[in-house]
């Protein structure tokens, strides 16, 4: 049996409805596997065996063919907070640091980052920060990265 979740939609096609599994309200309601939470290798962090990609936060218009709106992308990070997904992997590329602007901006609207969530980065080696001066850039990135995904003002 599946069940209607209303969304918001574009409004392009004027179905603003997405089906999920059965259920009583619009909670997860079937239980999820034994293996859902896992370790990422040998680091004792713990997570999702799914973990959600953020680059479209970052509003990146020429490669995916439109822009997020902030306030979206900061609903969709509170959405994803109280899901069974527990990380977001984002990049200090993805719209020049604005997914992790807004990342830190959800979470921050949703009270605060919960104990069992985790928030993935990484530096792309292509740019030419890293390329010059790998070390110090590897540094300043994560500086800026830092204070990016900072919470608090």
């Amino acid at each position: 049996m599946w069940r209607e979740i209303p969304i918001r939609g574009n409004g392009a096609s004027g179905d603003d409805t997405v089906k999920r599994g059965s259920g009583e309200d619009n909670s997860m309601s079937a239980p999820l596997p034994e293996d859902w939470i896992r370790e990422i290798g040998n680091t004792g962090i713990r997570t999702s065996a799914i973990i959600a990609g953020a680059s479209p936060l970052g509003s990146m218009p020429g490669l995916y063919g439109y822009e997020v709106d902030e306030d979206d992308a900061i609903d969709l990070v509170r959405q994803v907070l109280k899901s069974p997904i527990r990380a977001f992997d984002t990049s200090n590329n993805y719209g020049d640091g604005e997914s992790e602007r807004r990342i830190a901006a959800g979470i921050a609207a949703a009270g605060g980052l919960p104990d069992d969530f985790t928030v993935i980065t990484k530096v792309d080696a292509r740019s030419t920060r890293a390329r010059t001066a790998w070390g110090s850039a590897l540094f300043r990135c994560c500086s800026c990265t830092t204070r990016r995904a900072s919470t608090s003002t």
